[in-house]
């Protein structure tokens, strides 16, 4: 028994199965689901800010890069947490210094 080739219910050659059935016409592409935003839209910017900053105020336009960084963790945050850190030690050792001196005097 010799099998027919175009009988063969698996497609062989490169874009064959976007052929119809028994047709032989190219089936129509299904459009394209469209693309769901992520996240939370962003608020529309008021017009003024504190009565007297309009939206091309260079000081509004540094805020609002600053506010809206998408990573701040790596050049922002971790220097202002060093300097706090570093004040905390400096002050806590002063008020230390301070409490002895203080204790030293009333004796």
């Amino acid at each position: 028994m010799a099998t027919d080739p175009t009988q063969v219910t698996g497609a062989t050659t490169p874009g064959a199965d976007s052929l119809g059935p028994d047709t032989g016409q190219a089936l129509v592409a299904q459009p394209k689901k469209p693309a769901r935003p992520r996240g939370k839209p962003q608020p529309e910017k008021p017009k003024r800010s504190l009565f007297c900053l309009g939206l091309k105020n260079p000081l509004r336009k540094l805020c609002y890069d600053i506010v809206e960084w998408k990573y701040p963790l790596l050049k922002f945050i971790y220097p202002i947490l060093s300097v706090i850190s570093y004040l905390k030690c400096l002050i806590m050792c002063l008020v230390e210094i301070y409490i002895k001196r203080k204790i030293k005097i009333s004796e």
